[in-house]
C-alpha cells in the first residue's frame, strides 16, 4: 500500500514552508511514513518531501539519518495530535536510512514494560 501511495504522490505536490522559513507540514506529501512502515523502502525524487510520523503509545527517540540523500526537519506544530512529525526532504540522489527507537509511554508510578521497538526505513532518492 505504501508503494501505491508513493507512486500516486510522486505525480503530486511539493512541500510548504512555515512562517519561520523552515519546512513545514506539506499539503500533499509524497508519502506519509509511520512506525508501521518499519523495514520498508520509500522512493522520492530530488526536491520532494514526505512526512515521518511517530507516535501512538510509544515515546520515540529523535530520528537519526545516515547518508546524505535526505534532510530531516522536526515539525513542532503537530505534537498535540498524538504523534511527532518530521519532514523528510529529498536533498540529492542516493540512499539514506532513518532510524529511531520507541519506548512505552508510561505514567509516573505505572508499571512499565521494558520493551523497545526499533524503527528503520530506507529512502531512495532519484
Amino acid at each position: 500500500m505504501l508503494a501505491l501511495l508513493v507512486t500516486a504522490a510522486l505525480l503530486a505536490g511539493c512541500g510548504a514552508v512555515s512562517s519561520r522559513g523552515q519546512p513545514g507540514p506539506t499539503a500533499t506529501p509524497a508519502a506519509v511514513v509511520t512506525d508501521a512502515d518499519t523495514g520498508s523502502t520509500v522512493q522520492l525524487a530530488v526536491g520532494q518531501q514526505a512526512a515521518l510520523r511517530l507516535g501512538g503509545r510509544l515515546t520515540w527517540s529523535e530520528p537519526q539519518v545516515s547518508g546524505g540523500a535526505v534532510r530531516l526537519t522536526p515539525v513542532d506544530e503537530v505534537r498535540e495530535q498524538g504523534y511527532r512529525e518530521w519532514t523528510i526532504s529529498a536533498a540529492g540522489r542516493g540512499t539514506a536510512k532513518i532510524t529511531s527507537t520507541g519506548r512505552p509511554a508510561c505514567s509516573p508510578g505505572e508499571m512499565c514494560p521494558a520493551v523497545v521497538q526499533l524503527f528503520s526505513v530506507t529512502v531512495v532518492v532519484t
